[in-house]
């Protein structure tokens, strides 16, 4: 029985209790649990000494909590129950750990994929870890293990940590070697998977929108490092990343080694324009998003004409409608760019429907 089984089950009834502290409602594994208090709390921490702690519980952050010695130790050993992949076995989070010559930590020499969960299911599993060995492929790294035993586990990891609906973050390195960069001598590539939640956004962001600003970095050169490998360095979209929240904004455009839109710092771009969809054509810079290939086959089957080609900044700022899509944001409104109003500055009715159909999708 898992930790969230026993406390649902009222096994743990010391447990239960702390957590009721916490409040009436909690998130755990994206359920919401009702917790109510039917008697009244003893106040034990009045002969014992208090401590202050930051607990975190999935998507909801509860600062400045007081609890007991005890109580601390008790809550930070439920929340180091969480299970991760690594090296071939599912370990607690704790015991999760790679060598420090890992050539994924030293160089960003990996690649990786975020994943989501809705109900339980991977979604779009076959589609992640084709991309995954495609990625591994580019860059000469051989995965020590095959689709199937990939697909499987992931989904032993989802089920491990009683993910309904959240977030797989699957991780593979190069591998233990030396301090240089000579791939024939690393080894052992390491395959890790993270089963957790995430709130990439605000939940206000979906129903206002959001506002971008335009980074002065740019997209890597597809001739040096093409953006269709999820690599472990992602220090290209950090950097524009850095540009966005310091200007306020928490995502920003990213444009190519042309000045045309490529993407976001961890989103696809599209925007409508007298009803037509368009994106960036996949030479751009882009990575070819799963949720964006998702959502243009939603938009076709609804009868809206999709276009990939080339979009500048001034396609932006005379569009009609512009939203990201993301495997983490999901389909989110874009209201302005560099203080530009889009269209009527509010999420528009196209965004507004593809959002409907792709939670849908999710739930199918």
């Amino acid at each position: 029985m898992s930790p969230l089984q026993r406390i649902a089950a009222g096994a743990d009834s010391q447990l239960f209790e702390i957590l009721a502290t916490l409040g009436n409602q909690l998130r755990f594994a994206s359920q919401s649990w009702r917790i109510r208090q039917n008697t009244q709390t003893h106040d034990e921490e009045s002969t014992t000494q208090r401590v202050l702690v930051v607990g975190r519980i999935n998507e909801s952050i509860c600062f400045g909590r007081e609890f007991s010695i005890n109580q601390s130790i008790q809550l930070r050993a439920f929340f180091m129950s969480r299970k991760v992949y690594v090296a071939g076995k599912l370990v607690p989070a704790e015991q999760a750990t790679v060598s420090v010559f890992d050539h994924g930590l030293l160089y960003g020499d990996g690649i990786f994929e975020g994943i989501r969960v809705y109900g339980g299911r991977v979604f779009r599993h076959r589609e992640h870890i084709d991309r995954l060995y495609e990625s591994a492929l580019a860059i000469r790294l051989e995965i020590p293990i095959t689709h199937p035993e990939m697909i499987k586990a992931v989904e032993d990891t989802v089920k491990a940590n009683d993910i309904i609906d959240g977030y797989v973050r699957l991780v593979v390195t190069r591998g233990s070697g030396s301090l240089g960069l000579d791939i024939r001598r690393t080894s052992n590539p390491q395959v890790i998977i993270i089963a957790d939640t995430i709130s990439l956004y605000p939940a206000e962001l979906y129903e206002t929108g959001m506002r971008l600003v335009t980074a002065a970095t740019i997209r890597n050169h597809p001739g040096a490092l093409s953006p269709r490998v999820k690599s472990l360095n992602y220090l290209n979209n950090i950097m524009a990343k850095i540009e966005g929240t310091d200007a306020g904004t928490v995502e920003a455009l990213m444009l190519n080694h042309n000045g045309e839109v490529a993407e976001c710092t961890g989103d696809n771009i599209f925007i409508v324009k007298h009803g037509v969809l368009k994106t960036p054509q996949r030479d751009s810079g882009i990575l070819e998003g799963i949720t964006r290939n998702a959502v243009m086959k939603l938009a076709v089957d609804a009868g809206v004409i999709v276009q990939e080609c080339v979009l500048t900044r001034h396609d932006i700022f005379t569009a009609d409608e512009c939203f990201l899509t993301g495997t983490a944001a999901e389909v989110i409104a874009v209201i302005s760019l560099d203080g530009r109003m889009i269209g009527a500055g509010t999420p528009g009715p196209v965004t507004a429907d593809l959002l409907k159909r792709f939670r849908k999708l999710t739930q199918t």
